[in-house]
């Protein structure tokens, strides 16, 4: 591990950088702390590479402590995150109930900032006849909050009946509603609705929260929605500066976050826009079509252990909900959003196993997500299926192995037999499997092995992408 591995690695771990992005940049270290202040030092000019690990620990932590007390908002090139505030998002009215899409360039005399108005809304994904927050609800704030999928399933005390009020956004990110405190975010079980009396229905209490969410964004002086317009690694990004600690709850809020999608493509023409909830307070949009995508991406890898992040994957939103950006293979970016793909999917679905082992009807064989590295250096999912296996479910991986064991008997000359190919052309030719309702992320359960004859079209089909 170089010297500069080693600084990102002690970073990482540092309680005064949690939820920020850190990134090495040469000799030096680059930091945007998630309420947007930034510092950047070059520690080797500050420590002896050749002194004891644990005393090189010890001065990197100290002057990571006092940098992120002196921390200042980013305002130069020579940071991370750059500032340009002639480039933010500024009022703009909205008129028969549609938010405006406006984009236009500002003058320097109105330079500072730019929004979308959220004045009079157009309808939340989650809005229903009842209008604003029920009675019940309207006594406490109330708030949307996003998270990765392990949040949510790993909540769930089955002996209770009980579990966090959430809903999935994707197949991997979920909401999840939240009572806002002066210290404390504090999410809600269904449970303590019942002890506040607030009915279970959920599609009102979310669009409730949506509402108060945007209340919220109001009332800490936001004339609409704001995003700042500052880079990462080089590639332009919007990034969602409000209301602190509930930026990406804004992935909760389809309607808005569609109406920023069709402005950035009224503002930049012919664009791709790619929305990232990495962390609880860092939400961002970038264009696919910059270059430094994967420079951008490669400095998220570095918070794969971040115990903020959700889920830093690009999304592209349409008016039916979100749909995961997976680019083509000889994308410059496919190598690395392929490895944060698997990499944070595996970590979900493992948190999925330990919680179904709960639950108390049967589960069967419950198989791993599986990560590979293949030779040319991408990364791919995978699960098996074999012979011996009697009944249980898969993950939803880009690939599956059957394979049937060879015969124990030693006069059987009987090697076995193992077909690999891509999961969504084994659901096409075999029958075997049923995608399971009511499990989130989605598996597939499976109760029998194809036959020699199903097995000889599985491998016939081995060669087919789609």
């Amino acid at each position: 591990m170089s010297f500069m591995e080693w600084a990102l690695d002690v970073a990482a771990g540092h309680p005064d950088l949690e939820g920020a992005v850190i990134n090495v940049d040469g000799e030096w270290l680059d930091v945007l702390l998630a309420d947007g202040r930034t510092l950047r030092f070059r520690p080797g000019e500050m420590i002896d590479e050749s002194a004891p690990e644990g005393k090189r620990r010890e001065v990197l932590k100290r002057l990571i402590t006092i940098g992120a007390s002196m921390a200042k908002p980013a305002a130069s090139d020579d940071q991370i995150y750059e500032d340009r505030s002639d480039s933010t998002f500024g009022p703009q009215a909205a008129r028969g109930g549609t938010p405006s899409t406006e984009l236009s360039r500002r003058s320097d005399d109105d330079r500072g900032q730019r929004m979308f108005g959220l004045d009079e809304p157009r309808a939340v994904d989650f809005s229903t006849d009842s209008g604003g927050p029920s009675e019940e609800a309207a006594h406490y704030r109330l708030l949307p909050i996003v998270r990765a999928a392990d949040y949510f399933v790993t909540s769930h005390k089955h002996e209770q009946g009980d579990s966090l009020v959430y809903v999935p956004l994707t197949a991997f990110v979920g909401v999840g509603v939240a009572e806002d405190k002066p210290e404390t975010i504090e999410p809600l079980y269904f449970s303590d609705l019942d002890e506040r009396g607030i009915s279970h229905d959920v599609a009102p209490l979310f669009g409730s929260a949506i509402e108060q969410l945007r209340q919220l964004n109001s009332a800490v002086g936001k004339e609409g929605l704001e995003l700042g317009v500052t880079s990462v690694s080089g590639a332009q990004v919007f990034v969602f500066t409000a209301p602190e600690n509930y930026q990406s709850s804004w992935f909760a809020d389809l309607d808005m976050t569609q109406t920023v999608s069709e402005s950035l493509i009224k503002e930049y023409g012919d664009v791709l826009p790619l929305f990232i909830p990495a962390s609880r307070s860092s939400f961002f949009v970038a264009l696919a079509d910059d270059p430094h995508l994967p420079a951008m991406f490669r400095a998220l890898r570095n918070r794969i252990n971040d115990k903020e992040a959700i889920y830093p994957l690009p999304h592209t939103v349409a008016s039916d909900g979100w749909q995961e950006w997976i680019p083509l293979p000889d994308h410059p970016a496919s190598k690395i959003l392929a490895e944060l793909r698997v990499t944070f999917r595996a970590k979900i679905y493992r948190a999925q196993v330990a919680a179904m082992k709960t639950w108390p009807t049967p589960v069967g064989e419950l198989k791993p997500y599986e990560v590979r590295k293949l030779r040319d250096g991408r990364f791919i999912s995978h699960a098996q299926w074999r012979g011996s296996d009697t009944y249980g479910s898969l993950p939803d991986t880009e690939y599956v192995s059957f394979v049937r064991e060879p015969k124990p008997l030693p006069w059987e000359d009987d090697r076995g037999d193992i077909v690999t190919l891509r999961a969504s052309v084994a659901r096409d030719v075999w029958s075997g499997f049923k995608a399971m309702d009511g499990v989130w992320p989605p598996r597939y359960a499976v109760s029998s092995f194809p036959t020699p004859e199903e097995m000889d079209a599985l491998r016939q089909a081995a060669d087919r992408e789609l």
